[in-house]
């Protein structure tokens, strides 16, 4: 790795040592585009209803997009408040997601807890001296 140019190296470093929240952070947008662009075939499906009899499905999509370019701009610009406001909204975006559909048969709430778990994990572990 001493053979490589710093710029990478330093990229290299960081995607190591955050990929953790780099991943939960381009899934979460990921998750939220989604929303977004289905928004009508979702508000029609039975799944989505627990959630949109809550909230506008719009309003949900834009803050998982929202909470994770905040995290992944705190990872970018190394800024500790934007990295916890992040990870701190994504993991109660996601903690939300799992209750919500905990009680139905669905898959959805095993994959929200995980990434609820997963941001809950970064919270735990990151460094934000």
């Amino acid at each position: 790795m001493e053979k490589l140019p710093t710029p990478l190296r330093k990229v290299i470093s960081i995607l190591y040592l955050k990929w953790h929240g780099i991943g939960l952070s381009v899934v979460s947008i990921l998750y939220g585009v989604r929303l977004y662009l289905n928004i009508d075939t979702l508000n029609h499906e039975a799944l989505y209803d627990h959630i949109s009899s809550l909230f506008d499905l719009r309003l949900i999509s834009a803050f998982f997009v929202t909470a994770g370019f905040i995290k992944l701009l705190g990872i970018i610009l190394n800024r500790n408040r934007l990295r916890i406001a992040g990870v701190t909204s994504l993991a109660v975006l996601w903690s939300v997601m799992g209750v919500t559909y905990l009680s139905t048969p669905n898959t959805i709430a095993i994959l929200a807890i995980g990434c609820a778990w997963t941001a809950y994990g970064v919270l735990i572990r990151e460094d934000f001296k």
